[in-house]
């Protein structure tokens, strides 16, 4: 009787084995069918990637090419203002009086010609002090 029970816990045991081996092989077979899987998918994504990459440099070089300036219809605060001649200036007076020089009044004003008797009234524009 001995025999028999060590025989039936030797085949019990070989058993319990053979399901451990069964078991991790199945398992061993599910992850590499998963790795497959994620394999394909990381190659999609990987094209997806590349198209949207490739749609994105697409629309960047076009809104280079199409850069326009925009009307805007609000007030813009510049950074000149508007100055008048006053009794007796010149424009080396006009200039000295605002804050500014020659230089700057005429390249702001070029269509001043006269530099030494302006017009009482006439306007010039001038950096903002």
């Amino acid at each position: 009787m001995i025999v028999i029970t060590f025989v039936v816990v030797l085949m019990g045991t070989v058993g319990v084995a053979a399901f451990i081996v069964n078991n991790k092989t199945e398992k061993i077979s599910v992850l590499q069918s998963n790795i497959i899987v994620l394999e394909d998918q990381n190659s999609l994504l990987r094209t997806e990637k590349e198209a949207a990459a490739y749609q994105l440099e697409s629309i960047a070089q076009e809104l280079e090419i199409n850069k326009k300036p925009i009307r805007i219809r609000s007030p813009v605060d510049f950074p000149i203002m508007r100055v008048m001649a006053k009794p007796g200036d010149t424009a080396e007076i006009l200039a000295k009086r605002e804050g500014s020089t020659i230089e700057v009044l005429r390249a702001l004003n070029p269509w001043l010609e006269n530099e030494e008797k302006l017009i009482v009234g006439q306007m010039f524009w001038l950096p903002k002090r």
